[in-house]
């Protein structure tokens, strides 16, 4: 009895089915890659290309802002944290390129170029921020200090007349002389004088008043 051999198809419907599909999976991939590749790259020399033209033209610096806004923006707001001052930074970096781009080479990467320029000028805002924030600090802390001042003119001159009161600012706050206030208010020095006597004895008075009521 003669024995009976199957042989098996080498490549059957289904293995080559699977194989057609794994090769057209890979070519697309391929194509997608190129195809990317290929975009960037055009990208990248367009970029450069408007530059480069930037120098002279605005509609070149305009379809660059369309093109890179959003790139410059989102680095400006990863250094700066705040909205508007990323807003700033994307304004000012789009100012700035028809003045760098005199420095700028055709075989460097133009993307990058720009994205510098945005990081050195976010940094500029943050000093600026800073020294701005420390100017406002110094004011807060001039206009808590002069109101603690003013506080204590107040405090100092509410027992005096009006009279007694100028004599008493001018002599005390503005350093000025007995000679100096006779000429300010046309007065006699020795009326000057007299006035800020009797204002010490007024506030000495006040002041004695104003202890034995905080005793009782």
């Amino acid at each position: 009895m003669k024995a009976v051999i199957h042989y098996q198809p080498l490549f059957s419907f289904g293995n080559i089915y699977k194989i057609s599909s794994f090769c057209y999976f890979k070519i697309n991939t391929i194509i997608e890659i190129y195809l990317m590749y290929a975009e960037k790259r055009y990208m990248m020399d367009r970029i450069n290309e408007l530059i480069i033209a930037s120098k002279d033209k605005m509609s070149a610096l305009e379809e660059l802002y369309h093109l890179m806004k959003k790139d410059v923006f989102s680095f400006a707001y990863s250094i700066l944290r705040d909205f508007q001052l990323s807003e700033d930074c994307l304004q000012e970096t789009f100012l700035r390129i028809p003045k760098a781009a005199a420095g700028f080479r055709a075989d460097k990467n133009g993307k990058t170029y720009i994205l510098a320029i945005t990081k050195n000028i976010a940094r500029e805002i943050i000093r600026s921020e800073k020294k701005q924030k420390k100017l406002r600090e110094d004011e807060t802390n001039n206009i808590r200090s002069h109101s603690r001042e003013v506080s204590e003119i107040e405090d100092l001159l509410k027992p005096l007349n009006e009279k007694q009161a100028q004599v008493v600012n001018l002599y005390v706050y503005n350093q000025l002389t007995f000679q100096e206030i006779a000429e300010l208010l046309h007065l006699p020095v020795s009326t000057v004088k007299s006035r800020y006597q009797k204002a010490i004895k007024v506030m000495q008075t006040f002041s004695k008043g104003a202890m034995a009521n905080e005793k009782l």
